[in-house]
């Protein structure tokens, strides 16, 4: 599935049928670098939507659940940053 937006609070994908809206779970998000995390998380909402090619699809917005522990907040600023990091490449002269 794939990942829509992505904040402190939450997240939403893109899924290809509707999802319940308060159920919970334990998502698994995994970066390109392989470092990977699970966070628990509630549906809070689902609404259709259209992928580009026309075909329907659901978009869920998560809310990623109250947690006080320190390292649970740190693990999602973690995420975010691997998230959102743009990295840059150089030309290699020949």
């Amino acid at each position: 599935m794939r990942v829509r937006d992505i904040g402190l609070g939450g997240f939403s994908i893109e899924v290809m049928a509707p999802l319940e809206p308060g159920v919970e779970h334990l998502v698994r998000f995994v970066s390109r670098d392989d470092w990977s995390t699970v966070l628990p998380a509630r549906i809070s909402n689902c609404r259709p939507s259209c992928a580009d090619d026309g075909s329907p699809l659901y978009v869920a917005g998560f809310a990623f659940l109250a947690d006080d522990k320190p390292e649970t907040k740190r693990t999602v600023q973690i995420l975010i940053e691997k998230v959102t990091s743009v990295q840059l490449y150089g030309a290699i002269d020949s």
